[in-house]
């Protein structure tokens, strides 16, 4: 893979995330003034299941880039996801600021949750915030992929 199929490739899960933004967008205008329905929650959690699944696939693609083994093992996820901290001590990846990390991190909980719980199950005090930061988070791990990717020209 070279530098500009690593760019379309990033470009396409960017614009899959942008159309969960858009559904995210919705249910949180819909629970605006009212509690969400348990059908309203599983959507909820199943936009964030597919948003950190973008994610990884990101950090999967772009740490093959460089020609970085992918962790295996039970903790891949963390693992994967701690190679783009800013304690990594990988030269060729780009590093996250805590405070981005540490949302990514919540959203890999979530999805952990999801991916094991049924509908009915999860929480809307715990969705609703990860749902609000969604914009945000999207924005800020666009830009820094982006930035990484212009430094590679």
């Amino acid at each position: 893979m070279n530098a500009e199929e690593l760019n379309a490739f990033v470009r396409i899960e960017f614009e899959s995330m942008d159309l969960i933004l858009q559904e995210v967008e919705s249910i949180l205008a819909e629970t605006e003034q009212s509690e969400p329905t348990m059908r309203t929650k599983t959507a909820a959690g199943a936009y964030l299941y597919q948003f950190y699944n973008g994610i990884e696939n990101l950090f999967n693609r772009i740490v093959r880039f460089n020609g970085i083994a992918i962790p295996s093992g039970e903790m891949w996820h963390v693992e994967l996801a701690k190679m783009f901290s800013s304690d990594s001590q990988h030269e060729n990846l780009f590093h996250l600021d805590p405070e981005l990390y540490h949302r990514l991190s919540l959203y890999r909980k979530i999805r952990h949750v999801v991916r094991n719980s049924y509908g009915f199950e999860l929480e809307w005090p715990k969705l609703k915030p990860a749902l609000q930061a969604f914009p945000e988070t999207v924005c800020q791990l666009r830009n820094k992929i982006y930035s990484y990717l212009q430094s590679l020209k």
